[in-house]
């Protein structure tokens, strides 16, 4: 499997999913789609074999795309990978799409999601299963020219799934996620202020 995207010559930009000659997401598009960079090569923008799937963008306020995936690097093990179009040439940010990429938790990372707010900052949320056997919301921002530390966002007993993030005009982070317990599925959300996740 592999992870690509095109543009159309408008400059609009898609991520698409392509699995063995089935290529999804763009079927209907209308001809003038672009490959952006080795997004159409062999392995896709993940360059490798492995198993690479749900990616998700996101544009940066220069018009940059910005990629995530979830790849599987070992039956046990499943990260979250990202990578940065300028217009140019595909790059990782600070290490982001090699080794253990942004989630880098030897654990089954899955579900991610990024957004970037208007001075280029980056947030990427998953979700992954702790040793316990639950579910749990993470994050991870790019500030200051560096990842910063990754951070428990649900902290939760139950299964927290399916994050999405966003920021506000004021570029506060915002994040919201599905809570599973054995009696109701509910929906969460917290906003990142005076450095830490709180509830809204």
């Amino acid at each position: 499997m592999r992870v690509s995207i095109r543009r159309p010559l408008s400059g609009l930009l898609l991520a698409t999913l392509l699995f063995a000659f089935f290529q999804l997401a763009i079927a209907a598009v209308p001809d003038g789609w672009q490959p952006i960079g080795r997004s159409m090569d062999a392995n896709g923008i993940n360059n490798s074999s492995n198993l690479a799937k749900l990616p998700k963008g996101a544009l940066g306020p220069s018009g940059d795309l910005f990629v995530v995936w979830e790849e599987q690097l070992s039956p046990t093990r499943q990260e979250v990978f990202l990578l940065r179009w300028n217009g140019s040439s595909l790059a990782e940010v600070a290490g982001s799409a090699s080794h253990g990429g942004v989630s880098n938790q030897n654990e089954l990372a899955e579900n991610p999601v990024v957004a970037v707010d208007s001075q280029g900052r980056i947030l990427v949320a998953w979700d992954a299963r702790e040793e316990i056997g639950t579910f749990q919301v993470y994050t991870r921002r790019f500030t200051g020219g560096q990842w910063q530390a990754i951070q428990d966002v649900s902290d939760t007993p139950s299964d927290s799934l399916h994050p999405q993030v966003a920021f506000s005009p004021n570029d506060v982070p915002h994040i919201v996620w599905q809570e599973e317990t054995l009696i109701a599925t509910n929906v969460m959300a917290k906003r990142f202020t005076h450095g830490a996740w709180e509830e809204l």
